[in-house]
């Protein structure tokens, strides 16, 4: 009962006992009860009455702030992307270009439990507040066993457990596409939707799915990974594992590929000076900024 009211909260924002038990398909008296556990442990507070020209003025709810806070992470290719929010998801500190290179390596996950208790750190808010961090992974992921399987996977130990004793903080992680799809559900464009489909074309290419109101696993739990259905005879290694995913010839990264190797082959380009002469990799910003001024070689 508590579970589902804060979901509540979540989805509809402020309301009056009333809405929440209407919502949940409870009582009026056992979602006053269940409210008022809530606000005895400090999760729900009153934030006033709802105005009204007839009748009994009702009260209204709403999820305190400070009950606790989360944290996001979400790493890129070049960056790493920090969030904390307050308990109700307004966000407190931003920080969305931390310099990162996103690389399958012990030392580059040593690198990203010191950036976030750097990040940590410098929040205005207590450590022991801190009620959970979630990491992103543009990878296959097992939520629910904190585990991932094509990355940071150096160990039957689970990823969450290893950034937990980094940290000191409970840590969960997500596929970074089911966490946009889900944001998109509670806070974006899809808010107020039962069933949504979400389409991410980045470095990958990735499905997110909600069915009812719910996330969507699959029986595996890898359900959207549409970039690594194998589709080509190119004898090109995804960096899957696969040979001939749709990401091998239609993504970001098959973009970087494929306008990296015609820079070295001679041919002509805005980013013909970064790729050859100064020998820098190319990011995915500057693949989108030779696009939009039109560059023959990009747009090709």
């Amino acid at each position: 009962m508590p579970k589902r009211i804060l979901e509540h909260f979540i989805l509809m924002g402020t309301s009056t006992v009333s809405d929440i038990a209407k919502n949940i398909d409870v009582s009026l008296p056992t979602a006053a009860a269940a409210l008022n556990d809530l606000m005895v442990h400090g999760l729900v507070k009153e934030v006033g009455k709802k105005e009204t020209s007839t009748g009994r003025i009702p009260m209204l709810y709403d999820l305190n702030p400070k009950a606790g806070y989360f944290i996001g992470a979400n790493p890129e290719m070049s960056h790493l992307a920090l969030t904390a929010t307050d308990f109700c998801g307004h966000p407190i500190v931003d920080k969305t270009s931390v310099p990162y290179h996103y690389e399958n390596t012990v030392d580059n996950l040593e690198q990203m439990g010191q950036i976030l208790n750097q990040f940590i750190d410098s929040l205005p808010v207590k450590r022991e507040d801190i009620l959970n961090v979630c990491v992103n992974i543009a990878e296959r992921v097992n939520a629910h066993e904190g585990k991932t399987y094509t990355i940071f996977s150096f160990n039957d130990e689970p990823l969450t457990d290893r950034i937990s004793k980094m940290i000191d903080l409970p840590v969960c992680i997500e596929n970074d596409i089911r966490s946009m799809t889900y944001a998109e559900f509670i806070k974006g464009s899809c808010r107020g939707l039962k069933d949504v489909i979400f389409v991410n074309v980045c470095w990958g290419i990735g499905i997110g799915i909600i069915i009812d109101g719910k996330l969507y696993y699959g029986k595996s739990g890898y359900s959207g990974e549409f970039g690594h259905n194998p589709a080509y005879n190119n004898n090109i290694i995804c960096h899957c594992g696969k040979i001939g995913c749709i990401e091998t010839e239609t993504s970001g990264r098959a973009l970087k590929r494929k306008l990296t190797e015609a820079l070295l082959q001679g041919k002509q380009s805005v980013l013909s000076d970064k790729v050859v002469n100064r020998h820098e990799e190319l990011t995915f910003k500057d693949v989108l900024d030779a696009i939009e001024k039109e560059d023959v070689l990009s747009l090709a």
